[in-house]
């Protein structure tokens, strides 16, 4: 098979790698010209794995060399979720008889479209699948074991795409809801905030614990209503990717949910991709569950702490805490 990854960033660059192993060639799409001449003349991502030796079978190639993507059987995209439609439509033509692979973690707003409906809207096509999981692409790019879970509801395309991590160190599962895949990865990056904040103003393992756990049956809350998939909360997109994004400090979101508790940054006039994309998250998903009638108050507390100047320790005894507790006094 021959595979094109649609960006060139961290994540892309390191699922190229990862699928190199089993295909021809990788087509990787960037528009950065010294990424494209640094993979192509070294093998190596100076701007995000400067000390990486990627798989020789993968070559970059700019936006305007599109027609090479009329070779590629499958297509990955992983660019932001905010550029999503936009780099869909230039691709367009050259992908519309593609299979499609999704690993961008994002929900429009006000629409509440995931990466996939969009990318299935703006192809034209129904083979859109989505890929999500608990993997840091720095651990990826240097093949650590690692875990994913493939959105896929048609099993002749399921056989295909688990082809490409056939003998890799990925250990994929499978979730026919496709879009309850993209849902996990939406909901861990908003929780993962939320513990953010919570650990700058309470630093025992009992709060911790606790707050993590609450986070995670809200977390189960929204699934048994909104996926199709019984089983998706055992599942790496959701116990583990949230454990990871939620728990460990590289994770970008849990490190914006720390600067905002400890006011280490004003999130007024941030061009922060980050805080963006946590706002926008945050707001879909909380008109998406206030619409379910879903009692949601962490996502609510995530949604005014990006977006309202609060007391937030307050906030998260009075709005979270007490109520679970018959009105405790702290």
């Amino acid at each position: 098979m021959k595979i094109a990854v649609i960006g060139a960033g961290s994540f892309g660059t390191a699922i190229s790698n990862i699928v190199a192993e089993n295909c021809e060639e990788v087509f990787l799409f960037e528009r950065n010209a010294l990424v494209i001449n640094s993979i192509n003349n070294s093998s190596i991502n100076s701007l995000f794995f400067p000390d990486i030796k990627l798989n020789s079978r993968i070559h970059a190639y700019a936006f305007k060399e599109k027609e090479v993507l009329k070779q590629a059987d499958i297509a990955i995209f992983a660019v932001p979720s905010r550029v999503m439609k936009e780099v869909a439509e230039k691709v367009r033509p050259q992908l519309k008889d593609k299979i499609i692979l999704s690993g961008a973690k994002g929900i429009a707003f006000p629409s509440l479209h995931t990466m996939s409906t969009i990318l299935r809207q703006t192809i034209g096509t129904h083979s859109v699948y989505s890929l999500s999981g608990p993997t840091f692409a720095d651990e990826l790019v240097k093949k650590h074991i690692s875990g994913i879970t493939l959105g896929i509801n048609n099993n002749a395309h399921r056989k295909v795409l688990s082809s490409l991590f056939h003998g890799t160190t990925v250990v994929p599962d499978f979730s026919q809801d496709v879009v309850g895949v993209e849902l996990c990865g939406v909901l861990k990056n908003i929780y993962a905030i939320a513990m953010g904040i919570f650990d700058t103003y309470f630093s025992s393992f009992n709060e911790h614990y606790t707050f993590l756990n609450l986070c995670y049956k809200e977390m189960e809350i929204i699934l048994k209503h909104f996926s199709r998939d019984g089983e998706l909360l055992s599942k790496f997109c959701a116990f583990g990717d949230f454990n990871l994004t939620a728990n460990v400090d590289k994770s970008r979101n849990r490190t914006l949910g720390l600067v905002i508790g400890k006011r280490i940054i004003s999130l007024e006039g941030t061009n922060s991709s980050i805080v963006f994309e946590g706002i926008k998250a945050a707001k879909a998903l909380e008109m998406k569950c206030n619409e379910a009638e879903l009692n949601i108050p962490i996502i609510s507390f995530v949604n005014s702490a990006l977006t309202y100047k609060t007391n937030l320790k307050s906030m998260i005894y009075e709005t979270i805490i007490k109520p679970r507790n018959g009105g405790m006094t702290f």
